[in-house]
């Protein structure tokens, strides 16, 4: 009868190491996965802020200036 409940025990101890050691894993993996988002992030970011700077910078053009150039092309 001991050897039967010490048998439970220990699989409920080994259950319970496979689980936590599933869950570091999971943890790094989704670290890992987090760390190599980081420099696609980062040039994300980057290409955004560079087309923000010279939509700032060139502004917008001019509507009649538009219009003129399309009917241009038209011709």
């Amino acid at each position: 009868m001991q050897n039967e409940m010490r048998s439970r025990t220990d699989d409920t101890i080994d259950f319970d190491h496979y689980r936590s050691v599933a869950g570091i894993l999971r943890l790094k993996a989704s670290i890992d996965i987090m760390r190599g988002a980081g420099p696609a992030l980062l040039l994300a970011a980057s290409a955004a802020a560079v087309l923000l700077v010279a939509v700032i910078t060139l502004g917008s053009p001019d509507p009649a200036r538009v219009a003129t150039a399309a009917s241009a092309q038209t011709r």
